[in-house]
This record gives structure tokens, C-alpha cells and sequence, in this order.
């Protein structure tokens, strides 16, 4: 079914969504489409996750996120100006799942950014930048509809039909100076009290989509939060520690 209303992001639909995120190994977060600006994003810096939300203490992991807005106006969201694919086709239902995938595509297949900044050719830097910038949306896409209707064909937008020779250069231009290779995730420990974005756990508004059972001590500020902190590292993978001793 197709509305053109503002559909909101329940409880439930956040902790199934989270779990698909975290088998993509990305933790999830959520906000108001007001404050993000757009209706999903990803970052590929890395955030705290913490490892068991319903214990005292607990590791934590740092992993890239994705942030989901809390509701999404589907009119506007249908009528999106994108580089290749109506997203008028997707129903209510399948709109979130979308935008999670859209995101997770960021992150699986995508031209990677970091190695276009070594280009030393400041000129064909920028021709880059801004075809993957173009590349990255579309593969976004097709990953999030191979996913939402697999094996189904999409019908261009308008913008996409105008787009068609733009899109193909883009790809061609990434393709001979930075070669993409789809990312081997690694998936982060399932289940609904584990590996959690520590916002959701800043008041009661986030913890709610994660739980009722979230360990109070894991839900303020203390002195030992703050000497994990200070020992924390930018690597994906290294563990600290929350909560009181």
C-alpha cells in the first residue's frame, strides 16, 4: 500500500532493522528526520557499541553506524529527486527496510573515498570526488532494491533517464583510477540487548526502541565511563569498558 502520510519508526520495526544491521556489522541509531536533515545516513567513523546493554559493566565495541529517522513523510520521500531509481515504486512497508539498506549498501558496496584522498592530482581528485559521490547513491540504491525486491527490475526516475550517460562516465572514470570491491562485513553479536549504539541509551526517548531491561548504570555518565574513554582507540574492533566497577 502507498500513502502519502508521515509513517514513524515503531519500537519493534527498530530492533528487527537493528538486527539486520548488526549481521551487516553496523550498529543502528535513530533521530528526528528534523534534526538529520535526510531520512537515513551512515558514517563510516567509527561509534561506541555496547556489548551487553543489560549487564552493569560491559565491553565496547566501536563499529560505523547507520541513523534512521524516527518518521518519514512518504509523499516527500517518493517524489525524491534521485540519480537513477524511482523510489515511487517502494510501498509504506518496505520503506524503512529501504533506507536501512540504502545505508548498509554505503558501507558493503561502495567506490571507497579514502582512496581517492591519495590521488596526488589535485584536478582529477575532484573529477573523482564527485563522480563517487554521484556512483556511491546509485549503488546505494541497487544494493537497498536487491535487497527489498530481489530479482524484480526498477524503473528509471525521471532524473534517471536523464542521467543514464552521467551515471555510465562516472562509474567508467572510478573504475580506472579507483576499482571498488565489495567489503566482507563482520557481523556484530546478535540480539536485542547487544551490541548497542551508546546514544540509545542517553534518555528515555532512545532507550525505549532498544528495551525496558537496559542496566541503569549503563544510562549515566560516570567516572568509570570516562576512564574507558580515555583509553579508547580508533580501531574498529577494540573493546573498553561501561558501567560501574
Amino acid at each position: 500500500m502507498k500513502t502519502n502520510a508521515t509513517i514513524r519508526l515503531t519500537r519493534t520495526q527498530y530492533r528487527a532493522l537493528a538486527e539486520t544491521a548488526k549481521a551487516a556489522g553496523i550498529g543502528l541509531k535513530v533521530d528526528t528526520a528534523e534534526q538529520m536533515g535526510c531520512w537515513g545516513d551512515f558514517c563510516l567513523v567509527a561509534s561506541d557499541l555496547v556489548s551487553n546493554a543489560l549487564a552493569h559493566r560491559s565491553a565496547c565495541l566501536q563499529r560505523p553506524c547507520a541513523t534512521l529517522a524516527t518518521s518519514i513523510n512518504t509523499a516527500a520521500f517518493r517524489s525524491a529527486s534521485r540519480p537513477e531509481l524511482d523510489w515511487g515504486q517502494l510501498h509504506d512497508h518496505e520503506v524503512y527496510t529501504f533506507v536501512l539498506q540504502h545505508e548498509i549498501g554505503h558501507w558493503v558496496d561502495n567506490f571507497n573515498p579514502f582512496a581517492i584522498w591519495d590521488c596526488p592530482d589535485l584536478a582529477l581528485r575532484r573529477q573523482l570526488e564527485s563522480a563517487a559521490q554521484l556512483a556511491n547513491e546509485v549503488l546505494a540504491d541497487r544494493f537497498a532494491w536487491e535487497q527489498v525486491r530481489p530479482g524484480e527490475a526498477f524503473a528509471l526516475c525521471e532524473s534517471g533517464n536523464r542521467m543514464q550517460k552521467q551515471v555510465a562516465e562516472a562509474f567508467e572514470l572510478l573504475d580506472l583510477h579507483v576499482p571498488r570491491k565489495r567489503r566482507q562485513v563482520l557481523p556484530l553479536p546478535a540480539g536485542q540487548y547487544a551490541s548497542v549504539p551508546t546514544k540509545m541509551l542517553r534518555d528515555d526517548r532512545l532507550r525505549a526502541f532498544v528495551g525496558s531491561r537496559v542496566h541503569p548504570t549503563l544510562t549515566q555518565p560516570s567516572s568509570a565511563r570516562a576512564r574507558a574513554t580515555s583509553r579508547r582507540t580508533v580501531r574498529p574492533t577494540q573493546e573498553v569498558t561501561y558501567g560501574q566497577r
